[in-house]
């Protein structure tokens, strides 16, 4: 999702994982800005979320509709979002968190077919913040 932002950036880490049976994937990320490109980045990806409050797309000969909610997470680095993707068609739902820590950005995904709507991305990228302070 950070690439939504029209920003490249050539430093960054990534990992996935799905569990066994395949119900719920995790991807996080983290993205190294220049200059002040962090910073317009997560502007430009607030504003992205915020057009696309609903959207639909084919899948397997029907039309699925989604939702999509965003929402700023208070106290979490120099800034941070979550926006929670959901589909009446489909159990669970997607959440992505972003943090800003000054040039870099944390992303995680969290897709599950849960109740839960992949809300632990926010505890996700939480430790990750959490565990980037202590490494400065």
């Amino acid at each position: 999702y950070i690439r939504a932002a029209g920003i490249v950036t050539g430093d960054f880490a990534q990992s996935d994982y799905v569990n066994a049976d395949r119900s719920q994937e995790i991807a996080e990320e983290i993205d190294i800005f220049t200059g002040t490109d962090a910073q317009k980045a997560m502007t430009t990806l607030w504003q992205e979320f915020g057009k696309c409050s609903s959207f639909s797309y084919p899948s397997n000969g029907t039309i699925v509709s989604n939702t999509l909610t965003r929402s700023r997470l208070p106290g979490e680095g120099d800034d941070a979002m979550k926006a929670v993707i959901v589909s009446p068609r489909f159990d669970g739902g997607e959440t992505l968190v972003a943090i800003r820590m000054g040039s870099q950005i944390i992303t995680t995904v969290d897709s599950s077919s849960g109740k839960d709507l992949g809300s632990p991305a926010a505890g996700y990228a939480e430790q990750i913040a959490q565990r980037l302070r202590a490494a400065e």
